[in-house]
C-alpha cells in the first residue's frame, strides 16, 4: 500500500504496477481474499500537511463506506481517531470517519493494522 510520500503513485494511477511482483496485492480502497480471510485496505488518510493520499473527513467517509462490513482484516495507512494517532506535537491525526465505519463493523473486525504516525507506534487490544 502506498503512503503519504508516494506522490507519483497518487498522481499516476497504476504507476505502481511495474514496481511490484505479480504475487503482491496492492490495496487502494479495495479488498482481496487470502486463504478464506477477507482483507481491505487504503492509503488514504486524513489531511495532515500537504502530502499524497490526503483528504478531508467527508471524502474519507465515502471511501470507507466502500469497505464491506464482513471484512475482518483492515489495513490502512492512517490511524483511526484516538487509536494510536497522537503526534509528537500532541495533535490527533486519526480519522473520525474511519472510527464511524469501525463502529459499524461490530464483531466482524478482528484486526486493524495501520502506520503513519511513527511516534504513536504500538498495539491496542479493544474488546474481547
Amino acid at each position: 500500500m502506498a503512503g503519504n510520500h508516494d506522490v507519483r503513485v497518487e498522481r499516476e494511477p497504476g504507476a505502481w504496477r511495474g514496481l511490484l511482483p505479480r504475487n503482491v496485492t496492492y490495496f487502494e480502497v479495495s479488498g482481496a481474499e487470502f486463504q478464506g480471510v477477507r482483507f481491505w485496505g487504503t492509503p488514504w488518510t486524513l489531511t495532515f500537511y500537504d502530502w499524497a493520499f490526503m483528504e478531508d473527513e467527508a471524502q474519507l467517509r465515502l471511501r470507507f463506506a466502500r469497505m464491506p462490513k464482513d471484512t475482518p482484516v483492515r489495513i490502512t495507512h492512517g490511524p483511526t481517531w484516538s487509536f494510536l494517532d497522537l503526534t509528537a506535537r500532541g495533535e490527533r491525526a486519526g480519522s473520525y470517519a474511519q472510527l464511524e465505519r469501525l463502529s459499524l463493523l461490530g464483531d466482524h473486525l478482528r484486526l486493524h493494522a495501520h502506520g503513519y504516525i511513527h511516534e504513536a507506534h504500538g498495539q491496542l487490544r479493544v474488546g474481547r
